[in-house]
């Protein structure tokens, strides 16, 4: 079924002739320092439409901005203080575990055996078998 009475070859070959017509036109024009009539127009291509600019202000700044006030909060309240963290930590942790350091050999004796039990069972519940 024929769409139109022009034939198909012929479209394609004005559509080519109309392309290179168009570059050649281009091409002569912009040797020659062709600047755009609009000044609003030559503008806005000139600045991409201006689309990073606006990325800039829309995502980059209040990221940039919120990310810098984030970093101050949390090195101030948490980065800061986590040697002082560390250090109670340790010191809390040790007097703990001190009253196990008492020199009676069967407590130690049972505290390695139900270490080998509870790794065993960890062991086990963890391989499925």
């Amino acid at each position: 079924p024929e769409a139109g009475a022009v034939p198909e070859w012929a479209v394609s070959v004005l559509a080519v002739l109309l392309g290179i017509i168009g570059l050649g036109i281009g091409r002569s024009l912009f040797q020659k320092n062709f600047r755009l009539p609009s000044l609003g127009l030559s503008r806005l291509l000139e600045g991409k439409y201006f689309i990073d600019e606006f990325y800039n202000l829309l995502f980059v700044k209040p990221l940039h901005r919120a990310g810098h006030w984030l970093a101050k909060a949390l090195e101030a309240r948490v980065f800061l203080s986590f040697g002082t963290w560390m250090g109670g930590g340790s010191l809390w942790s040790g007097d703990r575990l001190k009253a196990l350091q008492n020199g009676d050999i069967q407590f130690f004796a049972l505290a390695l055996c139900g270490g080998v039990v509870a790794l065993v069972c960890f062991l086990l519940l963890w391989t499925r078998v």
